[in-house]
Order: C-alpha cells, then structure tokens, then sequence
C-alpha cells in the first residue's frame, strides 16, 4: 500500500502540473469602435500577414506580445506558422519594401492601452487576461 501511494503522489502532481500548463483560449480583441462583432481565422491570418489592412472602412492595425507564450500560441493556431516562421515573412516583407509587422508589446497591460486608444487597433490575448474597455471579436471557424 506504502509504494503504491509512493507511486500514485508523483503521478497525481505531474497530471496536475501538466493540467495547469494548457494554454487559454485566444481572444481576438479590437478597439470599441470597430464595427464588427465577429471574424473568421482566414481574416485574422491575413489582417496579421499584412494582406488585409482594412475592415469595411476602419483601417487595422495589428498588434503582437512580443516574447510571451501566449504569442507563439496564436501565431501557431491562427497563422499555422511557428514564431520562427512568422519572424523570417515578417524580415523578408520589410526588406523587399512590401510592409511593416504588426505593432509589438513587451506587456500585456501596455498592449491593452494601445488597443483602448487607437482606432482600428486589433490584437489577441488569452481568455484568463482581465480586459475592459476593447471589444471582443467572435471567431468563426
């Protein structure tokens, strides 16, 4: 009984560790005045690839977290590239003069202010991240 306990505590508190460690969901979140309520992941991949700089009339800019899981999260799940990938389009794009990256926020609370101020500003955050004052974009898969 003593081993199996000895056996059962490790694997109880690697399945709790491991639970903790899956990612949040990814919210897509705008300026309040955006018109729209809902995106499907085809635009957002090509509003952050900078193929779309428009919704209707509002012009977008895109904004990233720079260094923070919840960044390789989405371009992975979004973009269906790794950061990697994402870094080199984005060099080779400003070096053949065709755009400029999305707009890069080493936190999430100054990202947060940049989207509450700029009109068309787009960017993601994870579904636990406390925000007010941005409008939550629906995706459509």
């Amino acid at each position: 009984m003593r081993s199996l306990r000895r056996g059962l505590l490790p694997a109880l508190s690697l399945l709790l560790t491991l639970a903790g460690a899956c990612p949040a969901e990814i919210r897509i979140i705008a300026h309040p005045a955006i018109a729209l309520t809902k995106l499907n992941v085809e635009t957002v991949r090509r509003i952050y690839l900078g193929q779309q700089a428009h919704l209707g009339d509002d012009p977008l800019v895109p904004v990233v977290l720079s260094k923070e899981p919840t960044n390789e999260q989405f371009i992975e799940q979004f973009l269906g590239r790794t950061e990697t990938q994402f870094t080199t389009y984005w060099r080779s794009r400003v070096f053949s003069g065709k755009g400029l990256p999305p707009k890069a926020f080493d936190s999430e609370r100054a990202m947060l202010d940049f989207v509450r101020k700029t009109p068309g500003a787009i960017a993601f955050v994870d579904s636990t991240a406390e925000i007010e004052g941005v409008r939550v974009l629906e995706i459509e898969r």
